[in-house]
């Protein structure tokens, strides 16, 4: 077992949206991140919990730029965070 690595020090970063009950609710809240956020790749799946969730990698998954992004973000279904991906 190994200690995680430190957040302050680089790692791979996303936001994440969830959750919508229905994969039609959460494609379209996806198309609309897809058209957004133009250099992002907007995933949508379906969380452990059996609820849908999307995640917004930002270029080279910086930190910073999800932190941003998070920020100016609103979504009235669901809450946006940013996770990390490593």
């Amino acid at each position: 077992m190994q200690t995680p690595a430190s957040a302050a020090k680089g790692g791979r970063w996303a936001i994440q949206i969830g959750s919508f009950e229905t994969e039609k609710r959460a494609a379209s809240v996806a198309d609309h991140l897809t058209r957004r956020y133009q250099t992002a790749n907007v995933e949508k799946f379906l969380s452990p919990m059996g609820v849908w969730w999307i995640r917004v990698r930002v270029l080279n998954d910086d930190r910073q730029r999800a932190e941003s992004m998070a920020g100016e973000t609103e979504v009235k279904e669901a809450s946006v965070y940013v996770v990390r991906l490593d």
